[in-house]
Formats: structure tokens, sequence, C-alpha cells
């Protein structure tokens, strides 16, 4: 055999063997499943579902909504278990466009021994209903409400209570109830408008027992709370037992 052509053979025969051990597949050769590229699958997106557009707080009573200024945007629910129970819900509503949200809910007391339409003073109940929310105060410094706030270490200290240490202290944030008082006054000046009904109902910082006629709740929700609040959105709290304030 010519030197050449011997040579071309055995280029022939190397290439084929190296073929065979990179396993190329030849044409017309078998393909297998497990050898056919495959896509990975493609998923659709799912569509987060639409809160309705709600145009008033739902359940409350139209006796009670009827006496929510025009323009508010900020509404607190206190809701009672019951007439004779201090244990309640504060409820936050804000009304944002056209649509009124709900954005927390946080546990609290009310009065010792409920709720009633006109408490008298030393009844240890709550007032029922509709009150503008105007002015708040406290123990210690403004936490970041635009709220007009009354900050005195000293007039909130012990608030008849008779409380010397910081850790039982209720009064850190408060947040007066427009009932029976003058709006654009300190809460701690407790001006009232009439002798003749009980007065200086707040929002304050809870303890482990109910309260006098207050609404209280945990530091840090009072806090939170206190903070929301906006003068500009005209905040009222509608408050009262479920199977009264509610339809």
């Amino acid at each position: 055999m010519h030197l050449s052509t011997r040579r071309k053979s055995v280029r022939l025969v190397a290439s084929v063997a190296s073929i065979a051990t990179v396993g190329v597949v030849m044409v017309g050769a078998p393909v297998f499943a497990d050898e056919v590229p495959t896509e990975e699958p493609t998923s659709t997106p799912s569509t987060p579902p639409v809160e309705p557009c709600l145009t008033s707080v739902p359940k409350v009573r139209k006796k009670y909504w009827s006496k929510v200024p025009t323009g508010t945007k900020q509404v607190v629910l206190v809701e009672g278990r019951s007439m004779k129970s201090y244990s309640s819900k504060v409820v936050r509503w804000e009304k944002r466009g056209k649509c009124w949200f709900k954005l927390s809910t946080f546990d609290a007391y009310n009065g010792y021994r409920g709720w009633a339409i006109v408490p008298w003073t030393g009844g240890q109940r709550s007032p029922i209903g509709t009150y503008r929310l105007t002015d708040a105060g406290g123990r210690l410094a403004n936490p970041g409400t635009k709220m007009r706030y009354h900050y005195g270490p000293q007039a909130y200290g012990a608030g008849g209570y008779a409380m010397s240490r910081a850790k039982l202290q209720i009064f850190d944030y408060v947040v007066a109830v427009n009932y029976n008082r003058k709006a654009g006054t300190t809460p701690r000046a407790n001006k009232v408008l009439t002798r003749k009904k009980a007065s200086g109902y707040w929002f304050h910082v809870r303890r482990a027992f109910p309260t006098r006629g207050c609404v209280s709740m945990s530091r840090p929700n009072m806090k939170t709370f206190t903070r929301w609040l906006d003068p500009s959105k005209k905040p009222v709290t509608i408050q009262g037992p479920r199977t009264t304030i509610y339809s």
C-alpha cells in the first residue's frame, strides 16, 4: 500500500474511535427520550383578589354613623363584648380615596362596669356614642402624632392612681375623647361643657385591670394609635357594645 494511503486509513480509524468515545449520535441513530431537550414549564402569575370598595364602615348603625363629620377619614371603633363587659376591641379604619380600609385590631379594656349612654362620675362605665378626637398628651414626649400634644411628665405622672413606678404608668400616651369636654384644650385641663355629666374619658396605656371608664390598650399599640391620628382627617371614635353600635 502506498504510504499516503496508509496514513489516511489510520486517520480515518482514529476519527471513528474518537466519535465512539464522546458518544456523538450519527445521522440515522436512534434518539432516546432522556436525550431530547425539554423546555421549562411556564406558569401564569395569579391576579390578587380585588378588595371591594367600602363607601362606609360596615355594620355601624345609622344612628352613630350619621354623627360622623363630613370629611372624616379616620374612624376608631371600640367594640365592647357586652353592655356589662370591660373587654373590648379597638379597630382602626381609614378612608383612602373613596374607599374605607380596616388597618388593625387591638385588644383593649373599657370601664370596669361596662357601658352607659350617659355615664355618671364614679360609675366606672364608658360612654356610648360618636365623639371627636382632637387632643393628645402624655408623660412621654410626642411619639410623632400631628395632633395637638401636651407633653407633661409631671401632669400625667400619677393621674389619681398613686403610681410612682414607671412600669405602672398608664398615662405615657393619652388621647382625649370629646365627651363633655371642650375641644382644643389639653386632656389634663378637663374643661367640661356641663357639670351634669361625667368627664375625663381618654384612650391610654393598659395595665392588668380594666378602667374607670376610659379605653386602654398596650403601650406599643397606644403609641401606634396616637402617632396614626391626624387632625386633618377629622378622627372620631364610635364606641359601645357590639349589639348597640352594630346593626
